[in-house]
């Protein structure tokens, strides 16, 4: 009689083959790697994977800075205490002075990038943002991490443009690369609840595929929901590797970054 392998070590099988690059999980399998992989052997396996698209063992970080251009969004998120109407007395869009001070600022202390968020604007048209890329880029030597899904897809109705076009447009201007913020947890049930006027699942993956497409390098965040998804619902739902899944084997999505 042949003892079946644990579950453990099946699940650390499929870890270790995906991180090799011989296997693309399914759904089913990353789910029981999520479940039955001890934390220090997914690590490993992650590890793994990390050496083998970045042979060098180097590890960097950067210096970088948050800045939001507006505080004016039609999104009215339920965890977001950054929101506020345009009639609201502390709303703001930020003058061109103090984007500058705040890159200058940035250089000053060894800075490269800045992280350029806001909310959805109701009325601010693709040729400010536009505008506003083209005269950081003029200039200062910054890299420009800039909007997220939600936001392209959001000029992408005001504007009637496709988000591939809202992208093209962007990354002509000085868009360096994307953030994956707006992500929440690809659940459109969750979404719903939290996020009900952003994009949906889909349309936030149609817009990280689009990017890729283009040629824009991507991150990814992810913001847990105790009690409103579970790991198979956010699996499932998402597709694993679905993210980037319109172009597998991209070398444009740099990090997953767990949100908390």
């Amino acid at each position: 009689m042949v003892t079946p392998a644990r579950p453990a070590d099946a699940a650390a099988a499929l870890a270790f083959s995906a991180a090799a690059g011989t296997l693309r999980l399914t759904p089913d399998q990353a789910l029981l790697v999520l479940r039955d992989t001890p934390m220090l052997t997914l690590a490993a396996a992650a590890s793994a994977m990390r050496e083998r698209l970045h042979p060098a063992r180097e590890v960097t970080f950067i210096v970088d800075r948050n800045v939001n251009y507006t505080n004016i969004c039609v999104s009215r998120c339920r965890f977001c205490a950054f929101y506020r109407d345009a009639a609201d007395p502390d709303a703001y869009i930020l003058p061109a002075d103090e984007l500058y001070a705040k890159v200058e600022e940035t250089i000053a202390l060894d800075g490269t990038a800045i992280l350029l968020q806001g909310g959805m604007h109701p009325d601010l048209p693709l040729e400010w943002y536009e505008g506003m890329l083209r005269e950081l880029k003029a200039r200062y030597p910054i890299h420009v991490h800039g909007f997220g899904p939600p936001e392209i897809w959001h000029l992408s109705r005001l504007s009637g443009l496709s988000p591939t076009d809202v992208l093209a447009r962007l990354r002509d201007a000085g868009l360096d690369s994307l953030p994956g913020g707006g992500a929440e947890i690809l659940v459109d049930r969750v979404r719903d609840y939290v996020s009900p006027k952003k994009a949906t699942s889909d349309q936030w993956l149609d817009v990280m595929r689009a990017a890729h497409r283009l040629d824009i390098s991507t991150t990814a965040t992810m913001m847990p929901t105790r009690g409103l998804s579970s790991s198979v619902a956010r699996i499932g739902a998402s597709g694993i590797g679905s993210t980037y899944g319109g172009t597998p084997g991209s070398n444009n999505a740099e990090i997953h970054v767990p949100y908390t």
